[in-house]
């Protein structure tokens, strides 16, 4: 998924590989070796009144 970012496409390779060790590094150690992204989708529904 991160490599769907623009800015880490933008990285040249080797920025790009340091960037994605050192996060992989932090999520091992500190979470576990997984991270769950979440979404929020929310509808707002209104009706106009007539005049």
């Amino acid at each position: 998924m991160l490599l769907t970012y623009s800015g880490h496409r933008a990285l040249d390779d080797r920025a790009r590989h340091g960037l994605l060790v050192c996060i992989r590094e932090l999520i091992d150690t500190y979470h576990g070796g997984s991270v769950t992204k979440r979404y929020l989708h929310e509808l707002i529904s209104a009706t106009r009144a007539r005049n």
